[in-house]
């Protein structure tokens, strides 16, 4: 999964699902290694720079995957985790991608 903090038609943040590194608070389950996911990091990246959340911001969410078909996407919507953190920080516009049958997608925005 990839992330992207978009301003006024630039890109401000990208980032990464992680399945290595995780945040120190991040509680982890036994040996089970929670990863850090693109929607978070791409925000932390932003705002370690003080910069503020601006009302003009949209964060996009991709997923890619190595399908069995010809189809490389995979549902991209946010976790609940990861929808609260977007939520809490004032990001105003999420668009991801939701699977609606086994070839298609359709493209979602959700407006905080």
């Amino acid at each position: 999964m990839v992330a992207f903090l978009v301003d006024d038609k630039k890109v401000v943040s990208v980032g990464f699902n992680d399945y290595v590194k995780t945040h120190p608070a991040t509680p982890q389950i036994e040996d089970y290694i929670i990863p850090t996911h693109s929607e978070c990091k791409c925000i932390a990246r932003y705002l370690v720079k003080h910069r503020p959340i601006k009302n003009t911001m949209t964060l996009y969410v991709a997923g890619m995957t190595a399908g069995r078909n010809d189809n490389l996407c995979c549902s991209s919507k946010p976790c609940e985790s990861c929808a609260k953190f977007i939520k809490s920080v004032g990001i105003p516009r999420v668009v991801y991608f939701e699977k609606t049958d086994e070839n298609s997608f359709k493209i979602l925005e959700e407006i905080a």
